[in-house]
């Protein structure tokens, strides 16, 4: 498999589930439906099987697979046609933190222009993806510009890891001033 970071497939995406439930119980009965997420957490780690609806959907990776779980992080996408003008013009103008233009030359394999939705990441799995056809890509700056609006939008702490990189920078120049 080519690497997906940063380019767009179709995917089979779950919705996240919620209240209520819907447990399968079995070919021969119907599901059991639980109106509480306490009570599933009162099974304690014992696992269920749990029915939710998925949808087949444009996704847009945003991280190279994990190891050892080979699962990746992609965000939805947001058709244009769904936008009023106002909103697909903010858009391709970089004026909404929340939505990231793909610019349609580098996005050809999809059926309308879109913008990659920053608040929803899904974690899928990478056999969840169909990378048999690539619908296009980022480059590395605009790869760099979503990762950026997402610690935003998230609200993301990064100073422990900052803290570190510019301190291994500042060694990097002290010893090879030293040199």
């Amino acid at each position: 498999m080519r690497a997906p970071l940063g380019r767009a497939y179709w995917a089979v995406a779950p919705f996240a589930p919620e209240p209520p439930y819907r447990l399968y119980a079995g070919e021969e009965h119907p599901p059991i439906a639980v109106q509480e997420t306490a009570k599933l957490t009162d099974a304690g780690d014992e696992q269920l099987t749990l029915l939710v609806p998925i949808k087949v959907r444009p996704v847009l990776v945003i991280t190279e697979p994990s190891t050892p779980y080979n699962d990746v992080l992609a965000l939805r996408l947001r058709r244009f046609g769904a936008l009023d003008e106002a909103q697909r013009d903010a858009v391709r103008g970089g004026r909404a933190e929340d939505l990231f233009h793909l610019r349609p030359a580098a996005f050809a394999r999809l059926p309308e222009e879109n913008a990659a939705i920053i608040g929803t990441s899904l974690r899928l799995p990478t056999s969840a993806l169909d990378t048999s056809r690539p619908l296009g890509a980022v480059n590395e700056n605009e790869l760099r510009v979503i990762h950026e609006r997402l610690v935003r939008l998230h609200q993301l702490d990064l100073r422990n890891l900052i803290l570190r990189k510019a301190q291994e920078l500042v060694s990097a120049l002290s010893a090879q001033a030293a040199e």
